[in-house]
């Protein structure tokens, strides 16, 4: 009964105060959308805090990705098939001596070179296995390495080898050998070359990727010939007659006379069996790598920077006043250097008996001019013609 009477009660009460209730109500519910909407608010803001970072980062992150990508600076394998085609096309011609195609891949090129591949290419069959490393100098340039097996007719086992390019662009975009930086013209030193891009052939072969190379192509060349005896022979005996041979020839051609600059002739006969060019196969008990000039840190090359204090050979006939000029050779495969000691920059290097005129002497190291200026070469390393 008293139930009944409380819910009358408040029945009447709710419809005597029904607008003030339904103003509460209304004021409840204007309360709770704005304190969700402050709510959502903060949150979103939150997120919007929280996001922008992670926005920032991920565009920044292939700024950072690129700073720290070395793709370019990679030894990279058969990576341009533009040079690879360039690569495998000079071979092509190398082994066949086609000297017009050459031409037309390298250059600049000299006579004396047409006639060293004239001469060794009589004994090559093919190159074999070419595999092309390439790496970024320049917008324009490639330093380029290359392995390969190269067959010589009638011996069954291929000599393992490596050599260096420097490949660019000419004016018209298509790549091109730039001869000047071949390793024949390194031994021989008939065209003056940039030095600073001869720096950065120097950095390129102090790369360990590049050396691993050409300790890999040095133990293959070993193994191959250890195990065949024809091959030895072609290389330390054959291949070798043929290339003093071919120098001899070059020597009696060339004028003796010095030129008027006081620099040595384009010409004059800087070579030696043992400077090879890109295609010329290693002697045995030389590096399996054919490039003799831009890896001088060889220990087969006879180093200037090796027992600084050795005396002065006394058959070097050297001229001690300074004054005056005499002609030299070589009698190792020498490295010269900026300033007369073993410490001072490598600024070339000269094959086994090329002949130098030699400008005067300091301590024990003689002053010679070369094609790209004047140098110094360890004394005991030269002998008077």
């Amino acid at each position: 009964m008293q139930k009944n009477i409380d819910k009358e009660k408040m029945r009447e009460f709710c419809q005597k105060y029904r607008r003030y209730i339904a103003a509460a109500v209304l004021l409840i519910l204007i309360v709770l959308i704005v304190v969700l909407v402050v709510f959502v608010s903060r949150e979103d803001g939150s997120e919007d805090t929280q996001k922008i970072p992670d926005s920032t980062q991920q565009e920044t992150q292939p700024e950072d990705d690129l700073a720290g990508d070395t793709s370019d600076e990679k030894l990279q394998k058969d990576a341009d098939e533009e040079l690879v085609t360039l690569i495998n096309s000079y071979y092509t011609a190398y082994a066949a001596a086609d000297l017009t195609s050459i031409e037309m891949l390298a250059a600049p090129i000299t006579d004396n070179e047409k006639s060293f591949i004239t001469t060794v290419a009589a004994f090559y069959e093919a190159y074999q296995n070419i595999a092309c490393y390439s790496m970024k100098a320049t917008d324009s340039a490639y330093f380029v390495s290359v392995c390969y097996d190269l067959k010589f007719y009638d011996i069954d086992t291929p000599a393992p080898g490596m050599d260096f390019f420097y490949v660019e662009r000419d004016g018209e975009g298509k790549l091109y050998i730039n001869n000047v930086y071949a390793n024949y013209n390194f031994s021989f030193m008939e065209q003056e070359y940039d030095s600073e891009i001869y720096k950065s052939i120097r950095d390129y072969e102090q790369l360990s990727e590049v050396a691993l190379l050409q300790q890999e192509v040095q133990i293959r060349y070993d193994e191959a010939m250890k195990s065949d005896e024809k091959l030895a022979d072609m290389v330390s005996t054959t291949l070798h007659d043929a290339i003093t041979q071919w120098r001899a020839g070059v020597a009696d051609n060339t004028p003796s006379t010095e030129p008027a600059d006081g620099t040595e002739d384009s010409t004059q006969p800087e070579e030696t069996e043992t400077a090879d060019t890109q295609t010329d196969t290693p002697e045995p008990d030389s590096t399996a790598n054919t490039d003799t000039e831009s890896k001088p840190e060889d220990n087969n090359v006879a180093d200037n920077s090796t027992d600084d204090s050795k005396p002065e050979d006394s058959n070097t006939g050297a001229d001690n006043s300074g004054n005056g000029t005499w002609q030299v050779r070589t009698k190792d495969v020498c490295n010269i250097r900026a300033a007369a000691s073993s410490d001072a920059e490598l600024i070339g290097q000269i094959g086994e008996g090329a002949q130098l005129t030699a400008v005067g002497t300091d301590g024990n190291w003689t002053k010679i001019r070369f094609s790209g200026g004047t140098g110094y070469i360890r004394s005991d390393l030269l002998e008077p013609i």
